[in-house]
C-alpha cells in the first residue's frame, strides 16, 4: 500500500488528555465536523435491551463526549424494547435523569 504523505504513523496511542488538547488547537469549524462525525449515531429505529446489552463505548469516554453522544443516541432511537419488564425497568433506572428524558418510547412484551 503506498504511503500517504498526509498521514503519519504515530506508533503509540494518545491518551485522552493529549487528544483533547490537540483537538482544542484546531479551528472551531473543523472541531465541529470531527465531533459531529464522532459523537453522533446512525439510529436503528429500535434498540433491543437484553441481558447482553452493553451501552455504546462513546457513552463511557469523557463527560463531554458522553453528553454529546447521549443526545444523539437516546433521542434518535425511536423505541427501546425488551421482553422482560423487570430488565427494562432496571435498565431505565440505571440511566441518568437527563438520559431518561431523551428517550421517546419504551416497550416490553413477548414480541420484543
Amino acid at each position: 500500500m503506498p504511503s500517504n504523505p498526509n498521514h503519519r504513523n504515530v506508533g503509540t496511542q494518545l491518551d485522552v488528555d493529549t487528544l483533547a488538547a490537540g483537538l482544542l488547537t484546531l479551528p472551531q469549524e473543523l472541531r465541529d465536523v470531527i465531533y459531529d462525525l464522532t459523537f453522533t449515531t446512525s439510529p436503528p429505529l429500535t434498540r433491543y435491551i437484553n441481558t447482553t446489552y452493553k451501552p455504546p463505548n462513546l457513552l463511557q469516554v469523557t463527560k463531554a463526549s458522553r453528553q454529546l453522544f447521549a443526545q444523539s443516541y437516546y433521542s434518535t432511537t425511536i423505541l427501546f424494547e425488551c421482553a422482560d419488564s423487570k430488565l427494562l425497568s432496571a435498565w431505565f433506572r440505571s440511566l441518568t435523569p437527563a438520559h431518561q428524558d431523551l428517550i421517546r418510547a419504551l416497550r416490553y412484551g413477548p414480541s420484543a
